[in-house]
């Protein structure tokens, strides 16, 4: 069904592309050869619009498919019940899980072998996607911050979370009655599917740390949260440097990193996941999970 909507969302790319600009495509070939002219602000404008389509479309839409065919009852409808007061503590931990990204990211470039396949036909795409990605996190003023918070973070967060958490694991789970092994395996799926392998782990590591927020808390809305948090960290990021030329990043990138900070933001994300622990909602919501709906109760299906 994802495989399906993301190429229907490329179809309405073209046509939205199309019609909004004064530009005319003979093909779909035409049209991809169009979008990697990163010189172009139409094309970077473009690839926005495509990229928030292809989420829209190919991520919330087929989770919302999936519940036409199959009933809300087989997602649990999407666990949208309200959350516990412990959300509060999900900014602080999307916040304070940066040392792990980081050390994950720095074990992630070591595994890959230096002048093997993967460097040599994965690394130029990589880096093609690193260049669209500055040209569209370009914010001259505070509308353009505001614009990239909305495609950035509160989109993705919401259409991935839906699709990845609330209908991929949730069927895993069904499927291996082990919700760690759902997880993890979600979590390779996510990252995988952003066919970005030099942010393979560090990815992976986050996909795990949303899917576990949903069994602690019961509520799809804390890995919506974190995913917010963790997408609007990285838009911040981007506006101050820009707006701060003194600022070396390439100096930052390859200084060494003060151990104090790490240490204390490790402590906090440790504490605030030990607090959810236990307050952990999987013993009540396990047998739910693991079945479809009032089957859990011993009742028919229903949708």
């Amino acid at each position: 069904m994802m495989m399906v909507m993301m190429g229907f969302s490329l179809y309405a790319a073209y046509v939205c592309i199309d019609s909004m600009l004064d530009v005319k495509f003979a093909s779909f070939e035409e049209f991809g050869r169009w979008l990697e002219d990163y010189s172009d602000p139409d094309v970077i404008w473009g690839n926005g619009v495509a990229i928030n389509i292809s989420q829209i479309l190919g991520f919330l839409g087929a989770a919302f498919i999936f519940v036409m065919f199959f009933g809300r009852a087989s997602v649990n409808s999407f666990w949208l019940r309200k959350p516990h007061m412990t959300i509060l503590i999900v900014p602080l931990l999307g916040l304070c899980a940066s040392p792990l990204i980081y050390m994950s990211q720095l074990l992630n470039e070591w595994l890959i072998p230096v002048g093997g396949w993967i460097e040599q036909n994965i690394k130029p795409m990589e880096d093609q996607a690193a260049e669209l990605t500055e040209a569209i996190m370009y914010m001259p003023d505070s509308c353009a911050l505001w614009m990239n918070i909305v495609a950035v973070a509160v989109i993705p967060a919401i259409c991935e979370e839906f699709l990845f958490r609330g209908v991929v694991q949730s069927q895993l789970g069904k499927a291996f009655k082990n919700i760690h092994v759902a997880i993890w395996f979600t979590a390779a799926f996510f990252s995988f599917i952003h066919f970005q392998f030099y942010g393979f782990l560090p990815r992976m590591l986050l996909g795990a740390f949303f899917g576990y927020l949903l069994i602690w808390t019961g509520s799809i809305w804390a890995p919506i949260l974190a995913h917010f948090v963790n997408n609007t960290m990285a838009v911040l990021g981007f506006y101050y440097t820009q707006h701060n030329p003194d600022i070396d990043v390439k100096a930052l990138e390859s200084s060494s990193v003060e151990p104090l900070p790490l240490i204390v933001m490790s402590a906090l994300f440790i504490g605030g996941v030990i607090l959810l622990m236990k307050r952990n909602q999987w013993s009540r919501i396990k047998t739910e999970y693991e079945h479809f709906g009032d089957q859990a109760l011993g009742n028919p299906r229903m949708n």
